[in-house]
């Protein structure tokens, strides 16, 4: 199926074989998202700035093909289909069952069910922003927890144990100094249409709205307009 700007959408029983088909084909493709807005919107991208992204993920996870992935949330969610993307890349498993799973790909919210119903695992978690609390209990408990700020129209931007632990991303540059975070890295999208703002700056930056602070090295956000 054909999406915006003649982008592919993605979607289906198969999502993660339309994402590989495109990426086959040199073909952009068409992610429909909500995110935490609630509204609709559609996000064009490179097949290249999420599978170029696989491999130093892979390395800060320790993530290889002996790993399987616990994907409980929907695959129409786009960190969960680039989670099982970047299964697929290293050969890893994924499954919608936790059982036999050394890691889980979870929001915050997942993960504080999970600690009380789960043996102990690796968990990647995003959506929303980690409390160092709620990663205090998860180790306290035996789970080793990689956390990452990002958006569908960024992807990944910066990466941690938890949201006062936050780094840029392998090339990623942020500028924060009108306090809104403002991205300028290979892993953005090329276009989005829906509500709300992706603002662009003559110099690459993109911004969605997100504002915070680069400081020292680390990356404090604070919320969205």
């Amino acid at each position: 199926m054909t999406g915006t700007t003649g982008a592919r959408m993605i979607g289906g029983d198969d999502p993660t074989a339309a994402f590989w088909r495109a990426h086959r084909e040199g073909s952009p493709i068409a992610l429909r998202t909500s995110g935490t807005t609630g509204a609709a919107r559609i996000i064009v991208r490179s097949t290249d700035s999420w599978v170029d992204s696989f491999a130093p993920l892979a390395a800060r996870m320790g993530l290889g093909a002996a790993d399987t992935m616990w994907l409980p949330g929907p695959l129409t969610s786009t960190m969960n289909l680039f989670s099982a993307c970047l299964c697929e890349y290293v050969g890893a498993a994924w499954s919608r069952r936790p059982e036999h799973a050394s890691w889980a790909t979870l929001t915050p919210s997942s993960l504080a069910g999970a600690l009380g119903t789960r043996p102990a695992m690796k968990a990647l978690v995003a959506g929303d922003g980690l409390p160092v609390r709620d990663w205090e209990r998860a180790t306290a408990r035996g789970w080793t927890v990689l956390h990452y700020y990002g958006a569908a129209e960024l992807s990944l931007v910066a990466l941690g144990r938890h949201a006062q632990d936050l780094r840029p991303f392998d090339s990623v540059e942020v500028d924060t100094a009108d306090g809104r975070i403002w991205v300028r890295s290979p892993w953005l999208c090329l276009d989005r249409s829906g509500p709300g703002g992706l603002v662009r700056r003559g110099d690459g930056f993109v911004t969605v709205g997100d504002r915070g602070e680069l400081d020292g090295g680390l990356l404090r956000v604070w919320g969205r307009d």
